[in-house]
């Protein structure tokens, strides 16, 4: 089980009144915008019926049709970091099969040195989108950090790997992100209120197995993750 790493209400009081989080609203996204962004991406191949008040009835998602995604901007999508998760990943995750996600590009070939990329860089167009099960769970690797992402953000942590939390408080149906906030590379889990812990669980271990931990702060400012200067 996930052990919960929150600072206590006196602390977090400190850290509000006189905190040692320097960094600023600068320009990286709020957590709401990476959510919806990934929200809007999860289509599901459903049957639309428009203009009849009779038809009353869609057909339900196939598992095993490909899976629309929009892209998602990912600045770090293509370095090394993202490329080894990508090509850690199972067939299966705790029990859901892989799906194919339609439009996904190529993996880049890395020789293991950082790449810089452009700001909008989209996510799928190398590579960086992996999905299993219906409804879908989604990792997608590379992108943003949000404001949320502070070094006294409550986060929690699985098999070594720390996480923070990140509910749609508008549509909490949609389920729960969560972004990876000790390596390299930030990631973002997706994962639909109908699933277990398994798939987080599963995925933390393989990124513990593939990448490096990282601080998530180095003297009270926040590390900045690949693709993000």
């Amino acid at each position: 089980m996930p052990d919960h790493v929150m600072p206590d209400d006196a602390e977090r009081e400190r850290r509000t009144r006189g905190g040692s989080v320097p960094e600023s609203a600068d320009d990286r996204p709020p957590a709401w915008r990476l959510i919806a962004a990934i929200a809007v991406g999860v289509l599901a191949v459903v049957a639309v019926i428009v203009g009849s008040v009779v038809a009353r009835s869609a057909s339900a998602p196939d598992p095993n049709a490909p899976l629309a995604l929009g892209p998602v901007p990912a600045p770090g999508a293509a370095d090394p970091a993202c490329v080894a998760l990508m090509r850690a990943l199972p067939d299966q995750l705790a029990g859901l099969d892989r799906r194919t996600v339609s439009g996904l590009g190529a993996l880049p070939d890395v020789s293991g040195s950082a790449t810089s990329a452009p700001a909008d860089q989209a996510d799928l167009d190398v590579g960086a989108v992996a999905a299993w099960g219906e409804p879908p769970v989604v990792l997608r690797c590379g992108v943003q950090t949000p404001t949320e992402l502070t070094c006294s953000a409550p986060v929690q942590v699985v098999d070594g790997v720390t996480w923070l939390p990140l509910t749609n408080v508008a549509d909490p149906t949609r389920g729960t992100t969560y972004l990876l906030a000790d390596r390299s590379v930030r990631v973002a889990l997706t994962i639909p209120p109908t699933a277990n812990s398994g798939p987080w669980q599963q995925v933390s271990s393989i990124v513990a197995a593939t990448l490096p931990a990282e601080p998530v702060c180095t003297d009270g400012v926040l590390r900045a993750a690949a693709g993000e200067s």
